[in-house]
């Protein structure tokens, strides 16, 4: 689920148009491609975006929007969801205060528990009569942004990676 609401800001921050001062290639790079080497010299990332979910779109700024309304909608929600989908996930219950409460004493409800009211939500938001009318046609904000093509691996493949089924050979 996550996967998916990171693809969706992916292309909205890529195509569509948002308030964001800051340029989409820089942004596409900060949150999509941004890697370092720990301290054991594997490659890693994801922080930004594991951030993107975490902290409700904080990595763009507070005072981030798009110019749909519908989107924007859609991306508070699906980014809360799926922030409360991985607190769900976790080994932590999830808070009382993160929860959709319900009726009076009864306990309280995910947003979501599985995927049908993260892809409704999201026809929803397409079928919205909020889209602006008055925007030019997409266009290919960063279109030098190669997505990581020509960066290093930030799973490097090792033969002890490989699942033999025992549980020495387990995936780590």
């Amino acid at each position: 689920m996550e996967s998916f609401v990171h693809i969706v800001i992916y292309f909205s921050l890529r195509y569509l148009q948002h308030n964001s001062t800051v340029v989409a290639p820089f942004l596409l790079k900060q949150i999509f491609d941004e890697d370092v080497i720990n301290k054991e010299g594997r490659v890693v990332g994801g922080t930004q975006k594991r951030s993107l979910i975490n902290d409700f779109g904080i990595p763009l700024g507070p005072d981030f929007e798009f110019s749909s309304a519908a989107l924007q909608k859609w991306f508070k929600w699906a980014v809360q969801a799926a922030n409360q989908w991985i607190e769900h996930c976790s080994p932590t219950p999830l808070s009382k205060d993160r929860a959709i409460q319900g009726p009076q004493g009864a306990e309280p409800q995910l947003q979501f528990s599985d995927h049908s009211s993260m892809a409704q939500a999201f026809v929803d938001c397409l079928n919205s009569q909020d889209w602006p009318t008055d925007e030019p046609r997409p266009i290919d904000a960063a279109p030098e942004f190669d997505g990581g093509t020509t960066r290093t691996s930030k799973r490097p493949f090792a033969s002890e990676d490989i699942d033999d089924g025992s549980i020495e050979g387990s995936r780590k």
